[in-house]
């Protein structure tokens, strides 16, 4: 580890949600050193058009279900489920009507971008969120293997 690394904590709340799209949200909790963490809340029902970025994208769905589109290719992905955007790749989701909103992590590789401090009770929630979802496996009656 290098010992020029720089670790911030915000004195204030976490930043509000903001509206993306019709029936889209996001929340950004943390950004630095070219790398932003936030969290996507697409509602039953919604499309999240396709589009792409000049930077890639990590993914992890922590509630919810959402056809994925990556380049053309429709995926379905649940709870517990991660994905990769590369640079360029085209990409959106569906979720199906009637269920619960779709809820996912991203992690956004944007070089450039200044650090955002963020409180040390926000990072526990978001380590209890990425804890509860790499050891919940998956749902109850989903018939996919666990971790």
């Amino acid at each position: 580890m290098s010992s020029s690394a720089r670790t911030s904590v915000r004195d204030e709340p976490a930043p509000a949600w903001v509206p993306v799209a019709a029936g889209v949200r996001s929340r950004l909790l943390v950004e630095g050193s070219g790398t932003a963490l936030l969290i996507y809340e697409i509602g039953p029902g919604v499309r999240l058009e396709t589009h792409a970025h000049d930077f890639p994208e990590f993914g992890v769905m922590l509630s919810g279900d959402a056809d994925i589109d990556l380049d053309g290719e429709s995926r379905h992905i649940r709870e517990g489920d991660a994905y990769y955007t590369p640079a360029g790749c085209r990409h959106g989701f569906t979720v199906p009507p009637g269920g619960a909103p779709a809820v996912v992590l991203d992690v956004s590789i944007t070089p450039g971008r200044e650090p955002v401090p963020v409180t040390p009770g926000l990072l526990r929630q978001v380590q209890a969120i990425v804890r509860r979802t790499a050891t919940a496996g998956p749902p109850a009656g989903s018939g996919r293997a666990g971790p």
